[in-house]
């Protein structure tokens, strides 16, 4: 600092004597004499000091006071004032991207400037720096909880100290965060629901024709490997074309198709179709498929038996027939749609019961004699 010139001056009829110039007061060792005495100053002449701050202090306002004194109670004072400002922050490097997710952003350390300030970071979505102090930190180089497939911009400066304003602050190269992980999702649908009733045959029939299954893959994953099966009580009276299909992109398809066997006499047939695989993936639907009797095999007659047959339809295997007297046969036979003989029992007059719990579901005819009547069979 330029020193500050005192001009000391003889008031008196005497001369002075020798003087001294002393600091006093908190900050006295904050500044400097250039002399600490002045020698004796005849009547109205004059003596001359300066007193200047010192270099090196810390932020902070200093005083002290001057004083000039002497024999005979001479005695003149003074203060002194001096105010040290914070120096402007030193510039910093461009921040630098480490690493980026969806939801963060993690930056390279920004070297700190020679003056012993520390680098502290902001983020904002628009190139120019926040002006909050709380937005910006000096504890961490990731920036959490941002919003996917968004674009941002780093910011770093030198950080306010006792000595130094903060710095100006540098950008980065505009930063975008990733797309939002997708949550993944397994599923199928088929082009069948419900139940697909083949077209019914006459027993003896030729090869039916196969029905066609598209899965659909409706997740946005692939499948995977994927099984297909038939359950159900007639479930070894079809065929499918595959019991496997190999995984299906997204958005893609795959297919079979399952058909009824051929030889099957009279009677319905259903099973349940089912594709599966792993992560729950599911779809069914069932199938049927009716087998008329060969109408050339057996049939009831014009004049059906006058007989009273019950429970029909037959749900608990037990059949009874009361014979009136004037049925001459001791004969009772029991056919399949197809024509296959089941069951031959000896009529019991006037009344006979039978047991049909071990013939599966179906329709049959009950002949006695010549004449004949239909009957149906519930498990």
């Amino acid at each position: 600092r330029t020193p500050h010139s005192v001009t000391i001056t003889n008031t008196g009829n005497q001369p002075t004597g020798a003087l001294t110039v002393a600091l006093s007061g908190t900050n006295a060792s904050s500044f400097a004499l250039s002399t600490t005495s002045v020698a004796t100053i005849a009547v109205s002449g004059t003596g001359n000091f300066t007193v200047v701050p010192n270099t090196g202090l810390a932020v902070g306002t200093y005083t002290a006071t001057v004083t000039v004194s002497g024999s005979n109670s001479i005695s003149a004072t003074f203060n002194v004032s001096f105010t040290v400002n914070k120096a402007n922050g030193i510039a910093v490097g461009t921040p630098t991207m480490a690493s980026v997710t969806h939801n963060s952003i993690t930056i390279n350390a920004v070297p700190s400037p020679a003056n012993g300030q520390a680098v502290e970071y902001a983020i904002n979505t628009t190139a120019t720096a926040p002006t909050s102090v709380e937005t910006w930190h000096a504890a961490s180089l990731q920036f959490d909880e941002l919003t996917p497939s968004t674009t941002y911009y780093v910011f770093a400066r030198s950080m306010e100290n006792t000595n130094y304003n903060t710095g100006t602050a540098s950008v980065s190269a505009p930063i975008t965060t990733q797309a939002a992980p997708v949550e993944p999702t397994y599923g199928i649908t088929l082009n069948q629901s419900g139940t697909h009733t083949f077209t019914a045959a006459t027993f003896g029939y030729s090869a039916r024709t196969p029905h066609s299954v598209t899965i659909t893959n409706t997740g946005n994953q692939p499948t995977g490997a994927l099984t297909v099966a038939l359950s159900g009580t007639n479930a070894g009276s079809f065929a499918l074309s595959t019991t496997s299909v190999a995984t299906i992109a997204v958005s893609g398809t795959g297919n079979f198709t399952v058909v009824p066997n051929t030889g099957l006499t009279a009677g319905t047939y259903t099973a349940t179709v089912t594709v599966s695989g792993s992560n729950s993936i599911s779809a069914t639907f069932n199938v049927s498929f009716t087998v008329e009797p060969d109408p050339t095999s057996i049939s009831e007659t014009e004049n059906p038996l006058t007989l009273n047959i019950y429970p029909n339809p037959i749900v608990d295997g037990k059949l009874t027939i009361e014979i009136p007297v004037n049925i001459e046969s001791e004969i009772i036979q029991i056919f399949d749609f197809s024509g296959k003989l089941m069951l031959t029992r000896v009529v019991n007059r006037p009344k006979t019961e039978i047991d049909l719990s071990h013939l599966p579901e179906g329709t049959y005819i009950v002949r006695i004699g010549t004449a004949s009547t239909k009957i149906v069979k519930h498990n």
